[in-house]
C-alpha cells in the first residue's frame, strides 16, 4: 500500500453502546490535512514534496473517495397471476430478512405495474 492511501471499516453498529443510533441515517466522510507536526514529517519524504508541489501548482490536491455498504437485509419478491387474460389477478409477494430472520422492524413496499407492450 502507498503512503498516501488509507482505508477504514466500520461494522455497525459503529458504538456498540449505542446501537440506535449509531447506524440509521446520513453518514459524512470529512476530509481533513495532518496536524503541523505529521505535515513536517510528510515534507522530509520526497516523494510526498514531489506530488503535493505538483497538486498545489495545479490548484489544489487531488483526492478519492470511495465508499461501500453492505447490508445483512435480503429481499425477496415473487408474483403469482392466475392467467393471461385482460383483467386477470396478480398477486405480488415481498419478504424482508435481517440475518436470515423474518423482519419485524418498520419498512415499506411497493410496486408500479404497467401493461407489457408488444413490439409491433
Amino acid at each position: 500500500m502507498k503512503p498516501q492511501v488509507a482505508f477504514y471499516r466500520v461494522a455497525l453498529p459503529a458504538l456498540p453502546a449505542n446501537p440506535q443510533g449509531s447506524h440509521a441515517g446520513t453518514w459524512q466522510a470529512v476530509l481533513a490535512l495532518k496536524a503541523a507536526k505529521d505535515l513536517d514529517k510528510l515534507f522530509k519524504n520526497r516523494e510526498f514534496v514531489a506530488v503535493a508541489a505538483g497538486a498545489l501548482a495545479g490548484g489544489g490536491l487531488r483526492y478519492s473517495l470511495a465508499a461501500h455498504a453492505y447490508s445483512n437485509l435480503r429481499f425477496e419478491a415473487g408474483l403469482r397471476q392466475d392467467g393471461y387474460r385482460p383483467g386477470a389477478t396478480v398477486t405480488l409477494e415481498a419478504s424482508l430478512f435481517a440475518y436470515d430472520v423474518p423482519f419485524t422492524g418498520d419498512a415499506a413496499v411497493w410496486a408500479d405495474a404497467s401493461p407489457r407492450r408488444t413490439p409491433s
